[in-house]
C-alpha cells in the first residue's frame, strides 16, 4: 500500500473528511479519477493494455466548497483492478487476491468509507468482464449498495445526451437485469474523463476546449456527490459485512 498527498493541507486549514474507494475491472480509469480530482488539467499517460496499479494506493486531495466556504479532504483509495492483465502471467493477481488487498486496507487503515465508486469504461461498448467485476463486487462486498455509485469514465468527448444513452443501453443488458445491478448503485451514476493525450499532443485547441469543459462539469458533479455523502460504511464497527 502506498500513500500520496496531492495538495498542501496548510492552505485549507480544518477540513471535513470524505473517503472514496474506487473498484472495478483493470484498465477502466480508476487512477485517472484521483488525478482529475487533484487538478482539472490532469495529463493522462499514454494508453496501455497493462495496469499500473499493483497494490492499494491512498491519495489525499483537498478542495473548498465555494458556496459554503468549507474545506474538504478527500482520501481516495485506488485499488488494483479485477481480471488483472499484467505483462507476466506469474505476477498477475486473481480476483480473490485483490479482494484481500482491499479488505486488508479497509480493516487496518481506513475507518469509514463515504462513497464506493464502481468504475466502468462504457465508451467502447459493454465489456462482459466489467459486468462480471460488478457482480463479483456485489457478491463479495455485502451491504455497500447505499454508498455505491457507478462511475463511467472516458466521457470527455461525449455530451450529456450521449452519456445518458449509454446508461440506458447498459441497464437493458441481460446480465445487468438478471443480477439487478441497477439497484446496486444507491448513489446513482457519475461520469468522469480527462484531457485526452492525443488532443494535448496535437495541440488541438477546439478538442481541448470541448474536453476541458466536459471534465470541469463532471468533476464538479463528482465532488458535489462526495460532499453530499455524509453516511459512512463502517468496517471496524461491522456496520456491514464483507463476505
Amino acid at each position: 500500500m502506498t500513500t500520496e498527498q496531492t495538495n498542501d493541507w496548510k492552505e485549507y486549514g480544518p477540513c471535513e473528511e470524505r473517503t472514496i474507494l474506487l473498484m472495478g475491472r483493470t484498465r477502466t480509469g480508476k487512477s485517472t479519477i484521483s488525478g482529475v480530482l487533484a487538478t482539472t488539467l490532469y495529463k493522462p499517460k499514454k494508453l496501455s493494455i497493462y495496469s499500473d496499479t499493483r497494490e492499494t494506493e491512498i491519495r489525499n486531495t483537498f478542495t473548498t466548497d465555494k458556496n459554503t466556504g468549507k474545506s474538504y479532504r478527500f482520501t481516495i483509495i485506488d485499488t488494483p483492478g479485477f481480471f488483472d492483465l499484467t505483462r507476466e502471467k506469474s505476477s498477475r493477481l486473481n480476483n480473490d487476491d485483490i479482494k484481500e488487498h482491499i479488505t486488508s486496507c479497509l480493516k487496518s487503515d481506513i475507518r469509514h468509507v463515504h462513497l464506493f465508486g464502481i468504475v466502468f469504461n462504457l465508451v467502447n461498448g459493454i465489456n462482459e468482464r466489467d459486468i462480471e467485476a460488478m457482480i463479483y463486487i456485489k457478491e463479495n462486498f455485502r451491504g455497500i449498495e447505499n454508498n455505491t455509485a457507478l462511475v463511467i469514465t472516458n466521457c470527455e468527448q461525449m455530451n450529456e445526451n450521449e452519456r445518458n444513452k449509454l446508461i440506458q443501453q447498459f441497464f437493458k443488458h441481460q446480465q445487468v437485469k438478471q443480477h439487478n445491478l441497477e439497484n446496486f448503485f444507491g448513489q446513482g451514476i457519475l461520469f468522469m474523463g480527462c484531457l485526452r493525450h492525443e488532443s494535448l499532443e496535437s495541440v488541438n485547441e477546439r478538442a481541448i476546449y470541448f474536453e476541458y469543459n466536459n471534465v470541469l462539469d463532471m468533476r464538479t458533479a463528482f465532488i458535489k456527490k462526495c460532499i453530499q455523502c455524509t453516511t459512512t460504511y463502517s468496517f471496524r464497527d461491522s456496520a456491514c459485512s464483507i463476505m
